[in-house]
């Protein structure tokens, strides 16, 4: 019997971001379940079990340092909804390289929304990573887990 060929899997940034971005809930104390469907309209339920509290988050992943596609009209404003922006960074065939992430709270994304190039349809915007990038944002954004679940004040 002939042996059929041994092909390495082509891996999907995607789906190993939904995850990454689920092992990081866990290590934080909260739950994260990954949803599954052709046409899902987020990527993850997280909730908190010491209060209750759930958020939706909407997982983008890049591999290089160009833009994360987010088209605005899909864009799903909720208190408790966020986009969690994975990159990395030119680092994707190192295993042992973490990715870069930003949690940015849905209510603040449109502000980062840009057109995809300048003959892009109107509807084709992203977020640049080199927008992104920057002293300003990182320190707002870059490992912001506190803002899914901020401390209540009493």
């Amino acid at each position: 019997m002939a042996e059929l060929p041994v092909r390495k899997p082509r891996a999907s940034s995607g789906l190993a971001s939904e995850f990454y971005v689920t092992y990081q809930l866990y290590r934080r104390g909260y739950v994260g379940v990954v949803t599954y469907g052709n046409a899902k309209a987020l990527d993850l339920l997280a909730a908190n079990p010491e209060d209750n509290r759930t958020a939706t988050i909407e997982v983008k992943s890049l591999k290089g340092k160009t833009n994360w596609p987010i088209r605005a009209r899909s864009v799903m404003t909720a208190k408790n909804h966020f986009y969690v922006l994975v990159g990395y960074e030119d680092r994707w065939e190192r295993p042992d390289a973490a990715p870069r992430v930003w949690v940015i709270p849905s209510a603040k994304i449109g502000a980062l929304l840009k057109p995809w190039s300048r003959a892009a349809k109107p509807e084709d915007t992203c977020v640049p990573y080199r927008d992104l990038n920057t002293p300003k944002l990182n320190a707002r954004y870059e490992n912001a887990w506190h803002l899914l679940f901020p401390t209540r004040r009493r």
